[in-house]
């Protein structure tokens, strides 16, 4: 059973979607209305999120996608 720990701002508009990295170390949101994607850490100890800083300016974004590289 998950608990809530918190709550944590998208920084964005419009929420639609959000993705893990396939380690689980990031999670990332897509804001649609300000057209951003923000990347947050996942703390490995309490499951809190941290802004990283990093946005990326996409238009319009509305469903993440995670691809796994070899």
């Amino acid at each position: 059973m998950l608990d809530p720990i918190g709550y944590e701002s998208t920084q964005g508009q419009i929420p639609r979607n959000f993705g893990l990295n396939p380690e689980g170390t990031f999670l990332f949101a897509a804001n649609q209305t300000t057209n951003t994607v923000v990347t947050f850490a996942i703390d490995a100890e309490t499951g809190a999120l941290n802004a990283t800083g990093d946005v990326a300016e996409v238009p319009t974004p509305v469903c993440l996608k995670m691809l796994a590289c070899s």
